[in-house]
């Protein structure tokens, strides 16, 4: 029948062919039964017939199935109305067989065929409610069907529509919801049956939860039913088994998730879990299963699940119930008989065998328990290597996290990559997960591993040092992150409302909800295949890694000082952090949000954060299990604490009260004794439980290796030529055991008596130094040459411990106790000494060197030992930073005893670098060799900001100890300490911090000021400069330029790097010889090698522009102290300026002078202001001041409240009404005095703090035909008269910038008396600088006035001057310097650091390159190339009237009226020469300073908006402003104005600045001879040009181009004699259009550097 019916069907007879295939479906059961029966008589015990099938029952009816479908299949295609009675009644037939369940494979797919049908009869979506379900069919069949057996059959229909994956989605839905209220309503309704039922309604939480997140409060109910059921059960004794908890624990687990999802708190997810746990903890196996279940999950589809709880546990720091978790799955793993090393991978790779913000890769504790109960050797270093084989990228993953990032020495990195045959290299790390992400398909497990890989990676670097590198890999590492996030998660705008939100406005930030698909793949589903490939990277683990991405770049960029970015990545952090209910995340990252605030002067914001933290980690205390990270947390905390009172102490400059410095030392003791007393101090762990001894690094003393338990044998690890890595601190401290030994031996031989030997004490250190520089020596000679011969003159051994101890007792030396002797062993060299024997083992016996250590942990393959060793690692970072913060504190007090207490402080960080726990009081000892130890260049990269630190910080204080009064008692060799040691120091910190900006800043004006004072004492001599080819006056002045703009610097060469990172560009933080020239050489940091340093410092003068550059700077703080202190001041100043020019052709000049503050004017003009403003403005209008505190507002307290009064009286302009003309009068006369004000405040500052030295600040003059004769005869009378050593450069900044006799006789006298470094204005007598013992007699003043008097005469009149660049820190950046009356002529242009400029200036000759055009020595605009968006904002209509003619006669681009898109206005930049913006602000609001970064071209931009060109200062970080954006995108010039301006008076400036510009053009261009020269040269450079006898010119090369234009443009002067051709030449003219010359005409300034304008 089924063939008839099949060939009926094949030629199209559509009505026969179904009555064919009807009658066989009937004589296939028919034929079903007869088998049956004859079956069954013969497992009776009746005769087998010939005839009987060869089939089992259930062989048979399943062919019966699969014959059916296939009939049916044919009949619905044929349109026949019966299928649907004819899976009815197979259905029936099928329960006559018995028990139904062996037959559950067959009749499905007669469910699934059911459910196929149905969905395309309703595909259009018509009728849906009306769509035949398989219960109503069942229900009519009769005999009735047991409602057990109806039960399974629509279980089966209701899996049917959840698996079929159709683009009706809306339908399975809704038949899906239809079938569930079926089950629970009409089939499982009585109490037999609450196991299935509670099945049925986790099945329909599932369904609810994929549905969206919107339905999370009905999926928890459908839970809690559930759970509840269950839970009725297991009271019940007779009922409950092993299925029922099985399916109560899953429920459990599931709840937990879902309480996640709906922000239930931690307590309900906590709780849920540890039901689970403790459910599944009773039952022996996670296997088990009935014959009569559907929804049956097997153990396999559980791993999904148990992996998201354990990555959702982890990130709340429930690591308990996380590791009881772990322990289900490896128990899974092993019913299976699955390889547990592949198990092991994944779990470590997704990182489940810690928590979150844990810096160990694993739990010691649960390593040990499943080696110990689980039967997993997973202490061994081998099993480990086993996890990872032949999966080189995971290898790479589990070794970078297992190495201590911090202990990055050479010997120990070839160690450890010969442990695991790992290459350590960056580059090779690189490459690794390069190609993860390269290769092929980009899978999720791909882009997962090669993010960790770019974020251990990036840590490891951070560590060394090198922070730019680092934060390429870290960014890199958080963009893989965010694309796995945007797959597992749906992003949700919202707004902060956190409290520090409310200092910087709403910023949007992201909610996150899991997409459902992703929740999906986690909830179990006995239907879906068992294969846990992609299983284990659960939405929670992706979001973990997400976050730790985010706290690792927004911390990175915090150093560096970009703290705008550092706070919306903080705050996009903490806001998911609180959204998710993630306590350990929550209180990271508000914890360090509060130190960004603080370092911005933010106190309140900061201390609302700290409050917050705090009040987090109290609530979720009993929640966080993991002590170390708790104790980490509540540390962090308090250091966070100690940081606030400690800044709030530094801002109070009088220092009236020291609550704050009192409150600051005890939160950093606190934190101390916190650490100390936790028990987790450095204790020794399992490391004292190594009974071994490594051989020290000599080829002949090999010693045999004592092995413990862990080493299985091996032996000791060994470079290549079988000799140990060199440990540099034993081999330091064994030749200091052996020269105490040498000196015991002479003291006993003199005295006849070894009972006579006294202690060793402070004069140890002279006498030490040429044992130190010995010692150098043979560690350098270390892989060279072997040490047999003086092994051999040393034979004798140790006899017995009585000898150790006598040396100790007369040494004078207790030894801790805190560790195990036999565990902190290094090595063996024995020496004698005529009966006094010595030991090399012992100085690592007893003082527990870390890199031997670790060696050892190696050598003994045990996991755990490495982990302690890592954890040991990461404490002391702590304490180091601990103890530094808590010695800069004690340090401030200024105690009588209080330096011996800090030098303690020093040593125990010194040694802690280096040595578990160097013995007390062995400093006298031992100081000299740590000394040794941390300047020590075989240390390579190790520790670089923290030794950078340290160095700076015993410097800072020991130099308040030099040439002072007080007597310098000898506690300890720090007493003794000269100040070129301290130079040596820092320029150790120099390099180590070179990529620190906060830190390199400090370091840099402490050399500068050094290098200063030590004119002071002619005695001293300074490393560097003494036998070098630079004098004092480079290297100071060299510091102090490198201490400006170091924020702006990092920005400019973290951008560089930014580019393909495949480049060579990232690799620009080591010494810059060999890489490419993407990265200009003057942006390059020094070279990691102190020997090339002055190379580096050569090479920078050589690149200075033909243009005087200026760096101003002013100092305060600590540096006050040091300062007065060393000047014997009796009233100290509370700053001093810091002054240095900078020549091309001369040496620089560097000087000091000090600053006292400007008194306070006591008449109060705001009154006036006052009642002109109208009370009811919003408060958004309110005066926001762009640097949140300086010193300036101390000793210039008068230009703040300026500011604030000239942006009241604009404000209240606005509202003065057109009658009101008294008002108006009133107004103009406010006005007028702020004008007069400021103009006062200038005068001040030139005639107080600058004096005569405002000369420095001048550039040279133009018309100087007498000026060498001038200087010869000045310089000859200084040197004949006075023996003075004259300084040409700074002779000639006199002489050309001094406006009377008496300025010269006081520059003059000033540097006699000061010798050329030290100067005072008007707010210093002369007797209050008291270290300068050299007076002018009365005969000298006379020679003197009559030298000065010869040389005026001498002097002609000045008639014009070149340009100057004025470089000011942050400090001072705000100040109008140009407007300085002496300065008011002078054509200035301020640059924020001075790569800045040397970058400017190589971007204009690299786009001239480009254009094939002639290089100028400056930048050149066309200024009829021009841009304009003129009133954009519609409201500046006299602005817009003034210009818009102007601006079509000249047939400009532009917009007025109207703004363009932000996208027109990039283009705009990128192809015009110069931008012109008049309106409101700086225009940022059109366009972002981050879009205009992005540009590599920038156009030059007139910017006449309020405050166009402010600079905002964010305390401690890096300022941010329009020009900056401008000059970083490649802009030579910007003029903007420092603070709010009036339209009217500004326009006037803009219209006399635009006329300069466009008039002069023309009559420069056919005046000046050197215009002539260079156009003349340029036409003879092109094809085009004339010929000479026939032939046409050649070509030049670009060199050859490039040297002669030089040589005709620059003609000894750098710019053309036609100075109105620069940008800036005409902006002195331009402010005195003004009605207000001052208040409006100063604040217009150029930024930049000096650019021509020349019409193309």
């Amino acid at each position: 029948m089924w063939n008839i019916g099949v060939a009926l069907y094949n030629i199209g007879h559509l009505e026969e062919a179904p009555k064919a295939l009807e009658l066989c479906c009937q004589t296939t059961w028919a034929y079903a039964r007869l088998s049956y029966c004859r079956l069954s008589s013969t497992a009776e015990g009746h005769i087998i017939t010939d005839d009987l099938p060869k089939d089992t029952p259930e062989g048979i009816i399943a062919g019966v199935f699969a014959r059916i479908e296939r009939v049916v299949g044919i009949l619905h295609r044929c349109g026949s109305k019966a299928i649907r009675d004819i899976v009815v009644k197979s259905l029936f037939e099928s329960f006559v067989y018995g028990d139904t369940s062996d037959y559950q494979k067959s009749y499905l797919v007669l469910v699934e065929l059911w459910v196929k049908i149905t969905l395309q009869d309703f595909k259009d979506g018509q009728g849906v409610d009306s769509a035949p379900l398989l219960y109503h069919s069942l229900m009519g069949c009769s005999p009735p069907l047991p409602m057990k057996f109806i039960g399974l059959i629509v279980e089966q229909e209701l899996l049917a529509y959840g698996e079929t994956k159709s683009r009706v989605t809306m339908l399975c839905a809704n038949m899906q919801n239809r079938i569930i209220d079926i089950l629970l309503n009409e089939i499982y309704c009585s109490e037999e049956y609450y196991v299935d039922r509670s099945k049925v309604l986790v099945r329909k939480a599932r369904i609810l939860r994929a549905s969206g997140v919107e339905n999370i409060s009905s999926c928890l109910e459908s839970l809690s039913e559930a759970i509840s059921l269950l839970r009725g059960i297991l009271l019940d004794p007779s009922r409950g088994n092993a299925i029922v908890i099985h399916e109560l624990a899953i429920a459990y687990c599931l709840h937990a998730h879902c309480a996640q999802e709906a922000n239930h708190g931690g307590k309900v997810i906590f709780d849920s879990a540890r039901s689970a746990v403790g459910l599944w903890s009773k039952m022996g196996t996670l296997h088990h299963c009935s014959p009569d279940v559907i929804f049956q999950q097997q153990s396999e589809t559980l791993v999904p699940l148990l992996c998201s709880l354990v990555d959702l546990l982890a990130m709340k720091g429930c690591f308990e119930l996380q590791f009881e978790l772990c322990k289900f799955i490896i128990m899974i793993w092993k019913e299976k008989n699955l390889p547990l090393e592949k198990l092991f991978s994944m779990l470590f790779i997704n990182g489940r065998l810690n928590h979150a913000c844990c810096h160990l890769p694993m739990d010691q504790k649960f390593v040990s328990y499943v080696a110990r109960h689980l039967g997993v050797d997973c202490h061994n270093t081998i099993f480990w290597r086993n996890c990872f084989k032949e999966d080189y990228p995971s290898l790479t993953m589990f070794l970078q996290r297992l190495w201590p990032v911090d202990f990055l020495s050479q010997s120990c990195e070839h160690s450890f990559g010969n442990q695991f045959d790992f290459n350590a290299s960056v580059d090779e790390i690189d490459k690794v997960a390069s190609s993860l992400v390269s290769d092929g398909p980009l899978s999720n497990q791909s882009t997962h591993l090669a993010g960790c890989i770019y974020y251990d990676l990036s840590e490891r670097l951070l560590s060394r040092g090198q922070v730019l590198q680092a934060i390429s890999y870290g960014r890199e590492a958080l963009q893989l992150r965010k694309k796995l996030l945007k797959k597992k998660f749906k992003f949700n705008v919202g707004k902060f409302v956190s409290g520090g939100s409310q200092c910087y406005g709403g910023q949007d930030f992201f909610s996150l909800e899991a997409w459902a698909p992703t929740v999906a793949e986690i909830w179990p589903d006995c239907t879906r295949p068992s294969s846990m490939k992609d299983s284990f990277l659960t939405p929670w683990n992706v979001l973990r890694c997400y976050l730790e991405s985010i706290l690792q770049v927004a911390v990175m960029n915090e150093l560096v000082g970009n703290g705008a970015e550092a706070e919306v990545l903080l705050r996009t952090g903490k806001a998911i952090s609180c959204f998710q209910g993630l306590p350990i995340f929550a209180v990271v990252f508000t914890s360090v949000l509060g130190k960004l605030y603080h370092k911005r002067q933010l106190w309140d914001a900061a201390e609302g954060e700290l409050k917050h933290a705090k009040d987090l980690l109290a609530e979720n205390d009993e929640f966080i299990s993991c002590k170390t990270c708790k104790l980490t947390l509540q540390i962090s905390v308090d250091v966070q604490a100690g940081d606030l009172f400690w800044n709030l102490f530094e801002k109070d400059l009088q220092k009236q009260s020291t609550g704050n410095l009192s409150s600051a030392l005890g939160m950093y003791q606190s934190a101390v004794e916190k650490l100390s007393n936790s028990g987790l101090d450095f204790s020794a762990g399992s490391c004292d439980k190594l009974y071994t001894s490594c051989v020290l690094c000599s080829k002949d003393s090999i010693a045999e290796t004592k092995r413990g338990a862990c080493n299985h044998g091996k032996e000791p690890l060994a470079a290549k030529d079988g000799v140990l890595p060199t440990c540099t601190p034993c081999l330091l401290f064994s030749q200091i055991q052996y020269d105490k030994l040498v000196g015991l031996k002479s003291e006993r031989d003199n005295l006849k008596s070894a009972e006579s030997a006294l202690p060793l004490d402070v004069k140890v250190k002279r006498a030490s130094r040429t044992s130190l520089r010995l010692a150098k020596e043979q560690n350098a000679a270390a892989h060279a040459k072997t040490r047999t011969t003086r092994s051999s003159k040393r034979t004798a051994h140790v006899k017995n411990e009585k000898d150790l101890a006598e040396l100790n007792s007369k040494s004078d030396i207790s030894w801790s106790n805190e560790l195990s002797t036999d565990g902190l062993v290094c090595g063996k060299l024995n020496r004698s000494l005529d009966g006094v024997d010595r030991n090399r083992d012992d100085t690592c016996n007893m003082f527990g060197c870390w890199s031997c250590l670790f060696v050892n942990s190696l050598n003994f393959e045990c996991i755990e030992n490495i982990l302690q060793f890592r954890e040991d690692c990461i404490r002391r970072r702590h304490l180091v930073s601990l103890l530094l913060k808590t010695a800069r504190t004690l340090g401030a007090q200024g105690r009588i005893h209080g330096a011996h207490e800090v030098h303690s402080i020093y040593w125990r960080c010194i040694s802690l670098l280096y040595f578990r726990s160097l013995p007390q009081g062995c400093n006298r000892t031992y100081g000299p060799c740590l000394i040794e130890l941390i300047m020590n260049e075989n240390t390579g990269d190790f520790l670089s900001l923290e030794r950078a630190e340290i160095l700076c910080s015993m410097s800072s204080f020991l130099l308040k100890g030099f040439l002072s009064k007080q007597s310098r008692d000898g506690c300890c060799s720090f007493c003794s300490v000269e100040m070129s040691d301290v130079v040596s120091w820092l320029l150790k910190a120099f390099v180590l911090s070179r990529e620190s900006p906060s830190l390199l800043q400090e370091v840099c004006r402490l050399l500068t000021c050094i290098f200063l004072l030590s004119t002071i004492d002619c005695t001293v001599q300074l490393p560097l400069y003494s036998k070098g080819s630079l004098s004092l006056n480079h290297w100071a002045a060299y510091f102090h330029q490198t201490s400006v703009g170091t924020y702006l610097n990092f920005h400019y060469l973290a951008s560089l790097q930014a580019l393909p990172r495949k480049t060579e560009t990232k690799g620009v933080t080591g010494d810059f010889a060999d890489k490419t020239d993407e990265v200009p050489k003057f942006l390059r940091f020094s070279s990691a090698d102190m020997e090339h340093l002055e190379k580096h410092v050569i090479e920078f003068f050589h690149e200075l522009p033909d243009v005087p550059i200026v760096c101003i700077s002013m100092l305060g703080g600590d540096i006050v102290n040091v300062l007065g202190e060393i000047h014997f001041i009796p009233s100290p100043f509370p700053a001093w300026l810091l002054i240095s020019r900078f020549d091309s052709t001369n040496k620089p000049t560097t000087m000091l002078l000090p600053v006292d503050p400007i008194s306070k004017e006591a008449e109060n003009r705001g009154s006036s202001i006052k009642e002109l403003d109208n009370p009811t403005r919003t408060s958004d209008e309110k005066w926001k001041c762009p640097w949140s505190y300086s010193i300036i507002d101390y000793v210039a307290p008068t230009f703040k409240k300026l500011l604030e009064d000239n942006f009241r009286s604009l404000s209240g302009a606005t509202h003065i009404p057109n009658d009101g003309q008294a008002q108006t009068i009133r107004w103009w006369s406010d006005r007028m005095k702020l004008n007069d004000d400021l103009n006062e405040i200038l005068e001040n500052i030139e005639e107080l703090w600058l004096g005569p030295w405002k000369c420095l600040l001048l550039g040279h003059q133009l018309a100087d035909q007498h000026s060498e004769a001038v200087l010869e005869n000045l310089i000859t009378g200084l040197e004949s008269e006075f023996k003075l050593e004259v300084d040409p450069a700074l002779i000639k900044a006199i002489l050309g910038g001094v406006a009377s006799v008496d300025e010269l006789k006081e520059c003059v006298s000033q540097l006699i008396s000061y010798k050329s470094y030290f100067g005072r204005g008007g707010c210093c007598g002369g007797d209050r600088l008291r270290a300068f013992s050299c007076q002018i007699d009365a005969e000298a003043l006379t020679t003197l006035e009559h030298l000065c008097n010869g040389i005026v005469d001498e002097l002609s009149e000045p008639v014009d001057r070149n340009p100057v660049i004025l470089v000011l820190d942050i400090d001072v950046q705000m100040l109008p310097w140009e407007n300085l009356p002496a300065l008011r002529n002078q054509e200035i242009y301020r640059m924020p650091s001075m790569r800045s400029i040397l970058l400017a200036l190589a971007r204009s000759t690299n786009h001239h390159k480009d254009a094939s055009a002639m290089a100028p020595p400056f930048p050149v605009i066309d200024p009829f190339d021009a841009f304009y968006l003129l009133n954009p904002s519609g409201d500046l209509i006299s602005t817009q009237d003034e210009f818009y003619q102007l601006f079509r006669n000249y047939e400009w681009k532009g917009n007025a009226g109207d703004a363009p898109t932000a996208e027109e206005l990039v283009l705009a930049l990128r192809n015009h020469d110069l931008f012109l913006y008049f309106g409101h602000g700086s225009g940022s609001q059109y366009v972002s300073g981050k879009e205009i970064e992005k540009l590599d071209n920038c156009a030059a931009a007139l910017l006449m908006g309020c405050s166009s060109g402010t600079l905002h200062c964010k305390g401690g970080y890096a300022p941010q402003g329009a020009p900056l954006s401008y000059l970083f995108a490649g802009s030579p010039s910007v003029i903007a104005n420092l603070w709010d301006v009036s339209d009217k008076d500004i326009d006037r400036f803009s219209k006399a600045l635009l006329n300069s510009w466009l008039q002069e053009n023309f009559k420069a261009t056919k005046t000046c001879p050197k215009c002539c020269r260079s156009l003349t040269h340029e036409f003879e450079t092109m094809t085009i040009a004339a010929k000479d006898n026939g032939r046409q010119r050649r070509k030049g090369t670009r060199r050859g181009q490039k040297q002669q234009q030089t040589a005709e443009i620059d003609g000894g002067s750098n710019c053309c004699n036609c100075r109105h051709r620069r940008i800036a030449s005409h902006i002195s003219e331009a402010r005195r259009a003004c009605r207000l010359p001052l208040m409006i005409g100063a604040s217009p300034v150029c930024y930049g550097v000096p650019t021509l304008i020349r019409k193309k």
